[in-house]
This record gives structure tokens, sequence and C-alpha cells, in this order.
């Protein structure tokens, strides 16, 4: 299952002046331009044979071979319906001017694992970071890419902002 951002669940960001308000974070600051919070990277939608790219469902339900998903709400969080090991990746780009490293992290059940990426940012190209890990999930497990800092600039295209699972074995 491939997830991208979810730009049409997305408010669009208010300024006060030049500034995005902490309190409407996450926002969209145009069509590719995502200001993170410090939180899970959302709302998402599914982005794959399960789901046309036209079809939108408050609740995201695939159930093949590869293992089943269960994606609900503006949480960012994907809820697991089999257990089993999964690969998981994820691809974040970053394209803001902080001099300050970027970082996105895996997290399963709100908690932090060891699957991260901290990446130095070149400022002037922007910056990835890019995760790949297997894990053994359960039944019930919710899975999330985590930004650890708000007002980060993520580029929502979905060509170079995505992650996913997908499911090696029981």
């Amino acid at each position: 299952m491939h997830f991208v951002l979810d730009k049409q669940k997305l408010k669009t960001c208010a300024r006060s002046g030049l500034r995005v308000k902490y309190t409407d974070l996450p926002c969209m600051r145009s069509d590719t331009e995502y200001y993170t919070i410090d939180g899970c990277l959302g709302p998402v939608v599914c982005r794959d044979e399960c789901q046309s790219d036209s079809s939108r469902t408050v609740g995201c339900r695939c159930h093949d071979n590869a293992g089943g998903f269960n994606l609900t709400g503006n949480s960012g969080s994907v809820g697991l319906n089999m257990g089993g090991v999964y690969l998981i990746y994820a691809q974040v780009s970053f394209r803001d001017s902080e001099s300050s490293p970027v970082a996105v992290s895996l997290q399963v059940n709100g908690k932090h694992t060891s699957a991260q990426c901290h990446q130095a940012n070149s400022m002037s190209n922007g910056s990835y970071c890019v995760i790949n890990s297997q894990r053994r999930f359960k039944v019930g497990d919710r899975v999330a890419v985590h930004s650890p800092e708000a007002f980060r600039v993520v580029n929502a295209d979905s060509a170079v902002t995505f992650w996913g699972l997908v499911r090696l074995s029981d």
C-alpha cells in the first residue's frame, strides 16, 4: 500500500503577514507546500491498485494477498488488519530554507522506533529523508511517519513525498 499527502483534506494556511500561524498547522500554503506540525505527516490517502485516484473514501480498506490496511480520519496513521513482517518505506522531500537538519521517523502505536532519518539541509535545493526498514507487526498496530518539528516545508508532490507498507510474510 502506497500513501501520499491528501491535499484535498488539508486546510489552507492562514497568513499573518508573511508568516503561517501555528494554530493552522498542518496546512497547505500552495499546491506543493505542506507546512508540518510536530506530529504525523498527514492526512494521507491511498495511491495504488486498491483505490483509484478519483476515489475518496472515509476509510481506506484494501484486502488482498499483500495484507489489509485501514486508514481513517486525518491522523496520518495506518492500521494493519493483518499481522506479519512488513517492508516499510518512506521518502519525504523538504523544501524550506531552515539551516537545521531535517528529520522523519517511523511511529508504531504512537511510539518512535529506530527507523529514522536525519539529513543535513542543503537549503538551496531542499533535502530528502528516506527510511527503509523491515518490522514484524501485529493485527491492529498503527503505523505513521512523524515529523519532529513544526513549520518545516514539505514538498507535497506525490512523486517526491510518500510512504508505504508491503507485507512480506506471516
